[in-house]
């Protein structure tokens, strides 16, 4: 049995990759709430733009219908003229009127009728973006981050607790790891020739290493992806953020 100084397995780099999978898992939380105010920022937008078209198209129904009632005036008012052989007034004038009126109503609610079909199109986007799994159909892109982000996060840090929990007695006294709560406990000789007959050191080592790297590596992308991001609270860089935690589930160690 190797003595503890040798530091066969540093398992400090165990805590590390909790430390990582726990800020991992809030980071996406952060995300997601990111990318919700976003969306509610979005149709706000289109909500408020397509009132104002709606609100252009009725003051372009107004204007056809009062240069409709102007035409019909004037036309009620002529008489015909012998000498002329036509009538008086001719109501030309009201006739064009009534001409560009319908054209810019007809032009205004086009326009209105597109701005309603851009917003039901981002909202249904939306609306599949949030959507819950169905009896075949799979869960939305925020259902699953959401799944990743909380349950699956909380999940890998009990399996790693308990992967914590073996190496410590694998040490037999455990290394001092600085943290609050980390005991030594003792091995049973029979728990100690177990471990022993499983696997070789050197395997542990190597398989340890490499399932480390792995994990280090996959959760790269989600740091370096928020590493621009502000905390809207705080005004602070997400990796830096010191607003409370928003995953559900605290792990103290």
């Amino acid at each position: 049995m190797a003595e503890p100084g040798a530091n066969i397995l540093n398992h400090r780099t165990l805590y590390d990759l909790k430390d990582r999978l726990d800020h991992s898992g809030d980071t996406m939380l952060r995300v997601l709430e990111g990318v919700n105010n976003y969306f509610e920022g979005v149709l706000n937008v289109l909500q408020q733009q397509v009132e104002i078209l709606r609100a252009k198209w009725e003051e372009a129904q107004e204007q056809l219908s009062e240069a409709e009632d102007a035409l019909s005036s004037c036309e009620a008012s002529q008489t015909w003229d012998e000498e002329d052989e036509e009538y008086h007034p001719s109501c030309n004038s009201e006739k064009r009127d009534v001409e560009r009126a319908r054209q810019y109503e007809a032009e205004c609610r086009e326009t209105y009728e597109q701005g309603q079909r851009i917003q039901a199109e981002v909202q249904s986007q939306i609306e599949k973006y949030r959507a819950p799994a169905g009896l075949t159909a799979p869960p939305g892109a925020e259902k699953y981050l959401e799944y990743l982000a909380e349950d699956h996060t909380n999940k890998a840090i009990e399996k790693l607790d308990k992967i914590i929990e073996i190496v410590e007695q694998y040490l037999r006294f455990g290394v001092t790891m600085d943290r609050p709560g980390a005991g030594q406990v003792p091995v049973k000789d029979s728990d100690e020739q177990e471990l022993a007959d499983s696997v070789s050191l050197k395997d542990k080592k190597e398989a340890f290493e490499t399932g480390t790297k792995k994990v280090t590596e996959r959760n790269k992308s989600i740091e370096s992806s928020t590493r621009v991001m502000v905390c809207p609270r705080c005004g602070r860089p997400l990796t830096l953020c010191v607003c409370p935690r928003l995953r559900g589930k605290e792990h103290t160690y």
